[in-house]
Parts: structure tokens; sequence; C-alpha cells
């Protein structure tokens, strides 16, 4: 099996980091969705990094929201109807 990895990630958190004023949190897009709804956030908007072609879109974490696990923030969003599944499944 063969592995890829990419510079890009560690390229982009030293970036952002750099960015980042003392005793304050700022992530990206990316992060943003993965914790979306447990944290309040200030939109920073698109920045320009060094080194990364492309703006990143930045959020600059501002508190923790009311909601205490990603289940209870998800049900904050629209979410994809669950469908009834009739059929049984038997593990032999």
């Amino acid at each position: 099996m063969r592995h890829e990895f990419s510079a890009r990630p560690p390229n982009i958190a030293a970036r952002v980091q750099a960015l980042d004023a003392p005793d304050s949190v700022l992530i990206t897009a990316a992060v943003h969705e993965l914790v979306s709804g447990l944290f309040l956030v200030e939109d920073r908007g698109s920045q320009r990094l060094k080194g990364i072609g492309d703006p990143v879109q930045l959020y600059r974490a501002i508190g923790q929201s009311v909601v205490r696990r990603r289940t209870h923030a998800a049900a904050t969003r629209t979410l994809s109807p669950l469908v009834k599944e009739t059929r049984r499944c038997s593990f032999s």
C-alpha cells in the first residue's frame, strides 16, 4: 500500500499560527466544518498565506457555544432525512 503525504496542511497550520494573536485561536474553514456549532466564531475573511496559492478562509474562535456535543451541534444544522430501514441484518 502506498501512502502519499502532502506538506500543505502543516504549512497552512504554521502560517495560520503565525497570524494568530496571543491567547486566541484562528481556524481554517476545514476545521470550522469539524467543530461547527461547538464554538462561537468570528469570520476573519479570506487571507493570502505565504507559500499557499489560494486564499484561505479563516475564523477566530471567540467562545464556546451552549452545545456540548457534536450530535447536538449537528441537530442545529440541516441534516439529511433519516430513512426507515425495514430489512433486518443478521450476523452469523
